[in-house]
């Protein structure tokens, strides 16, 4: 996997930046143009199947549908950058908040991690939501037959 160059987070407002979503590397981390510089980007709050695991495809598809060459609004929380270089953002495109649309869709499970807490009951909420109405990762599973 070829990581995109990151450099200084970029400078638009202390609170968030606006960008074109360029690729979808899987359900919860995308990559960004922002004036021109490449980043990759790892939502916050939220966790989805990573390679090789069951749904993984259908979270990536999901956030493939939400954001693929969208515009969209970053907005930082306490932390600017994980241990791998990635800007920590929570994502909009318009006035949907991708991060908890995941978690409602049921394809996303709550993942905070403190200090990043600024969306934290929202997103419990869409989670709860979620596992309520038996969606996505919450769905029963199949009861095999004799």
């Amino acid at each position: 996997m070829v990581q995109p160059t990151l450099i200084a987070t970029p400078t638009a407002t202390p609170e968030f930046e606006e960008g074109l979503v360029l690729d979808v590397i899987d359900g919860d981390t995308i990559d960004v143009g922002i004036k021109g510089q490449l980043y990759r980007v790892r939502y916050l709050g939220v966790n989805t199947p990573e390679r090789k695991m069951p749904s993984y495809l259908i979270a990536k598809d999901l956030n493939r549908t939400l954001v693929s060459g969208k515009v969209v609004r970053l907005e930082r929380d306490v932390q600017d950058k994980d241990a791998y270089g990635r800007l920590l953002r929570h994502v909009f495109v318009g006035e949907t908040h991708v991060n908890v649309e995941l978690l409602r869709s049921g394809w996303a499970r709550l993942l905070v991690i403190p200090p990043n807490e600024r969306y934290y009951e929202i997103m419990v909420e869409a989670q709860r939501e979620a596992a309520d109405a038996k969606r996505g990762l919450w769905a029963q599973p199949p009861t095999p037959t004799p």
